[in-house]
């Protein structure tokens, strides 16, 4: 007896697409790429909540969208799932937050929203720059336009500050010791002033 496989229609109907849907499929798709989407949405908005929900609504939008073949096919992270997450963050976290006052996130905060997502996409999350260009619906040249600023920004807001916050560590270690040997309370004083590690 001969068996028959039996294919999946994928092809549209009058009322739109429909394709038929597991919840494995799903299930699978979200355990693969969650992690990375939300580290982007968490990375662009600043907060837990709103990333977590920016990554459902991420899957949701690709969930109905994308064919099963991409669920099943794909071992790069789909650039259609990442343009969902861009374009909803970019809605609703596209403001910048002014100036940096703390750590990277701060100064991530601070940029731009493009520059932002670039950077984050590229120099944190490690995607191809070709596929962030698509994600982002940019040229190459503007997605590297973008980076240069974007790492120009990150430079003076936060890491210029921590070198010039490590270097006045390091005189006012040299200066007390040059101020003579160190005893017990000069030692103290230089623990407590940040330029003695323990």
């Amino acid at each position: 007896m001969k068996s028959v496989a039996r294919k999946r229609d994928h092809s549209p109907t009058t009322s739109g697409p429909t394709f038929p849907r597991e919840a494995d499929d799903f299930h699978d798709a979200y355990k693969r790429w969650s992690p990375r989407i939300f580290a982007f949405c968490l990375l662009v908005s600043g907060d837990a909540d709103k990333a977590e929900s920016l990554t459902e609504q991420t899957f949701a939008l690709y969930f109905g969208f994308a064919d099963s073949l991409a669920l099943h096919d794909c071992s790069h992270l789909p650039v259609a799932l990442l343009r969902f997450a861009s374009d909803l963050a970019e809605i609703q976290c596209g403001q910048q937050w002014g100036a940096c006052s703390g750590g990277l996130s701060q100064a991530l905060l601070s940029l731009p929203f493009r520059e932002r997502a670039v950077i984050i996409l590229v120099s944190v999350l490690r995607v191809q720059p070709s596929a962030a260009a698509v994600a982002l619906r940019l040229r190459r040249r503007q997605l590297a336009d973008h980076w240069t600023r974007a790492a120009l920004r990150l430079r003076r807001s936060w890491l210029e500050p921590q070198r010039r916050t490590a270097r006045s560590a390091a005189g006012r270690a040299i200066s007390m010791f040059l101020q003579g040997p160190p005893t017990a309370t000069a030692e103290t004083r230089l623990r407590q002033s940040g330029g003695l590690c323990e």
